[in-house]
């Protein structure tokens, strides 16, 4: 069992942030006052080596190497997020079009403490994606049961207080 969530941006702004949970709206309001962001749909190695920077620093694997990512900006389809905290670059988040669909890619961040630095950035993913006039920003197949461990049900729980549409699905591997 599988949940499928997303966001129908046909919604106004001020009722897609409604339907967030109530935490991440709390979170969200945080992040406005406390997290600057950059993005970029363009190459730009200075947020790309940020972007690879976040993940070494956080010990994780990129999604796509800079490289990659760098082609990808190039051929018009993806958004690279970039969030600073104390003028510091402490997540990232990346997002591709294609056509009515905004696809949540990936993300990754360093600890700072208990603070919810990812929020504000993905909400602005969120409303980028409905200003270019998408339809829908997606996030995929959820695991909100823990079917492949507590981490991937702890992302799910977060992807999903965000969607304000979820359909429960099962998926046959």
């Amino acid at each position: 069992e599988l949940t499928s969530a997303w966001v129908d941006l046909s919604e106004t702004e001020e009722a897609i942030e409604r339907g967030y949970r109530e935490a991440h709206r709390q979170s969200l309001r945080w992040g406005r006052k406390n997290i600057r962001i950059e993005r970029t749909d363009l190459p730009d190695s200075r947020l790309i080596a940020e972007y690879e920077y976040v993940h070494h620093a956080g010990r994780r694997i990129p999604a796509v190497t800079g490289d990659r990512l760098s082609l990808f900006l190039s051929m018009g389809r993806m958004t690279l997020y970039v969030g600073y905290f104390e003028d510091r670059p402490v997540v990232t988040l990346l997002s591709s079009r294609h056509g009515h669909t905004t696809y949540y890619w990936a993300s990754a961040k360093l600890p700072v403490g208990n603070k919810p630095i990812g929020h504000v950035v993905l909400h602005q993913a969120i409303m980028d994606a409905k200003a270019e006039g998408k339809r829908l920003f997606y996030f995929g197949l959820l695991d909100m049961v823990g079917n492949y461990g507590g981490k991937s049900r702890n992302i799910a729980l977060y992807k999903s207080g965000f969607a304000n549409r979820i359909e429960t699905i099962i998926h046959y591997i």
